[in-house]
């Protein structure tokens, strides 16, 4: 039991070490997206069936001018559902590390879906240089009070499926027109309805 605690903190501090210094030797490469109006959509790297691919799909077809990407594996069997709207990115590849960088919007339907490795960065997003508005899509309806799962995050939109869900995320909530604002850094709840699915074959 002690060899195999052992074994898994030093698996943990290796993460971490991959990762930043994939983090810092990247960022300066990302300069080469950096100027361009970027989105990259993701759920949590692995699907496409949730909110996350029914918005990119949304986007392409009512706004193909725009440059967004979506984030998913190569091994995903969702992968083939996303292909056909083109801007298609491996999940954990070299561009997906500088587009993740250098987006100006990145959204996901799970916390830091969006992210190459979701466990680090969650925890160090705080800590990092990260350039970009990022957005908690949802991938249901909010029933329970989740603030422990942002309160400490770097968050700039959270969207929530009805106006009653808004006293789960924070409080006090003040009404502003479709947006709501809190006060403790969340700027923006949107309000909208969930579009998930049952997974398809």
């Amino acid at each position: 039991m002690i060899f195999k605690r052992i074994s898994n903190s030093i698996h943990r501090k290796l993460v971490i070490v991959d990762e930043l210094l994939k983090y810092y030797l990247l960022y300066p490469l990302a300069a080469i997206y950096r100027k361009r109006d970027i989105w990259i959509i993701a759920e949590r790297g692995m699907d496409a069936r949730d909110n996350g691919f029914h918005l990119f799909r949304y986007i392409r077809e009512t706004d193909p001018s725009r440059e967004v990407y979506y984030i998913i594996s190569k091994k995903s069997p969702d992968r083939k559902h996303v292909e056909p709207y083109g801007n298609v990115v491996d999940y954990r590849s070299l561009k997906h590390y500088l587009l993740f960088i250098a987006a100006k919007v990145k959204i996901s339907t799970h916390i830091m879906g969006f992210s190459p490795h979701r466990g680090f960065y969650s925890r160090m997003i705080n800590r990092l240089r990260l350039p970009g508005k990022t957005v908690f899509l949802q991938h249901g309806v909010t029933q329970s009070d989740i603030r422990q799962l942002y309160a400490k995050r770097a968050r700039r939109i959270f969207s929530s499926a009805a106006q009653s869900r808004n006293t789960s995320l924070s409080a006090p909530i003040t009404a502003t027109g479709r947006a709501w604002s809190d006060t403790r850094g969340l700027q923006d709840t949107i309000i909208c309805t969930t579009c998930r699915q049952k997974s398809r074959s």
